[in-house]
C-alpha cells in the first residue's frame, strides 16, 4: 500500500507487495465457516456489497493496488468464509461453476481481448 504512490507498476506485479494478499486467503482457510446461516448470509452478502462496490466505484485512473485493494480482498473473504447463503447458491451454480474451473486457463487472454474491443480498434 506505502509503495503504490511511489511506483505502482511494481506495487502491482511485485510479488512481496501483494503477499498480504495471500495470507488472506491462508487465515479465511484456517477459520472455522460461520455455523449460524443468518450470519453467513450477511457475510457472504457484504462480501459481495464490497466486491460490487469495487467494480463499479473504482475506476481507471484510480491508483491500485494501494488502500483499494483491501476492498476486493475483504469482499472475498467474506464470501468464502461464509461458505453459505446466497451469495454461495448464485456461485455455485453450473454456469457459474464452469467459468471458475476454466477461469485460470483464459486468465492470460482475456486482458489483450478486452483491451482491444475497449479501445474501439476492433476490427475483427
Amino acid at each position: 500500500m506505502i509503495r503504490t504512490p511511489h511506483d505502482q507498476p511494481a506495487a502491482f506485479y511485485l510479488p512481496f507487495t501483494r503477499a498480504w494478499e495471500f495470507m488472506a486467503g491462508s487465515v479465511v482457510a484456517l477459520l472455522a465457516p460461520c455455523r449460524r446461516a443468518a450470519l453467513a448470509n450477511g457475510a457472504s452478502m457484504a462480501g459481495a456489497a464490497l466486491l460490487l462496490a469495487a467494480i463499479a466505484g473504482f475506476g481507471a485512473g484510480d491508483p491500485y493496488p494501494g488502500w483499494r485493494a483491501l476492498v476486493p480482498v475483504i469482499g472475498t473473504a467474506l464470501i468464502i468464509h461464509a461458505r453459505q447463503g446466497a451469495v454461495s447458491r448464485v456461485l455455485s451454480t453450473p454456469p457459474l461453476q464452469f467459468i471458475g474451473d476454466i477461469s485460470y486457463s483464459i486468465y492470460p487472454w482475456h486482458w489483450p481481448i478486452l483491451l482491444r474491443f475497449a479501445s474501439g480498434r476492433a476490427g475483427i
